[in-house]
């Protein structure tokens, strides 16, 4: 008898296992999601400085300047939300950083309006502060999914964090397809490179 109570508890477990849902699953959305915006953000100001060169003369200087500034942001946010991440969880950090990349991405299409010089310093000012975010994601998402693989086995660790980062690399084209995408939708170049950085 005893193995017949054994075999009927590993079938409530499994079925309690059906019942719940699986947030190891969804942290893996989470991580995969913001690495594939890490690499769109990083990409999509190019495009968007060749759209606005028509509206706001634009000179070497303020190029070089706003394609930086969001490196300068993640070089902050690596070194910075690594150890919030310690501090208060990786779960609460990694949240933390999407929200900041989010709001920085939104602020950065809204906000800048006025002269050249207004609309670039505010650019790069939102733009630096989406870096912090998308920087924050690196330490973050590697730690969460290798400390959230089932197995001790290093490589199906290593494996689950490739399977995270991977997803820079549609990431990294995607500014390219949403480019095309506002184009035909938005005939007015202010409502496409607003459109473009907003979607970061």
């Amino acid at each position: 008898m005893p193995g017949r109570q054994e075999e009927y508890k590993n079938m409530e477990m499994q079925f309690n296992g059906l019942k719940k849902p699986n947030p190891k699953g969804k942290s893996l959305f989470a991580s995969s999601l913001s690495n594939l915006s890490v690499q769109y953000n990083f990409s999509v100001i190019a495009i968007v400085l060749t759209i606005m060169k028509d509206d706001y003369s634009q000179t070497a200087w303020i190029k070089e300047t706003l394609k930086g500034v969001v490196f300068a942001g993640a070089i902050t946010g690596q070194l910075l939300m690594g150890y919030v991440g310690d501090a208060f969880g990786r779960n609460k950090a990694l949240s933390f950083t999407i929200t900041l990349a989010g709001i920085g991405a939104l602020l950065s299409a809204i906000a800048p309006w006025g002269d050249n010089w207004t609309v670039y310093s505010l650019i790069a000012l939102f733009r630096f502060f989406l870096g912090v975010g998308v920087g924050g994601v690196y330490p973050l998402s590697a730690a969460k999914a290798a400390e959230e693989s089932d197995s001790s086995n290093v490589q199906a660790r290593n494996l689950r964090v490739a399977k995270v980062f991977f997803w820079q690399i549609p990431g990294a084209m995607l500014p390219y397809v949403m480019a095309l995408i506002v184009y035909f939708i938005f005939p007015s170049s202010q409502a496409q490179w607003r459109g473009l950085l907003a979607i970061g």
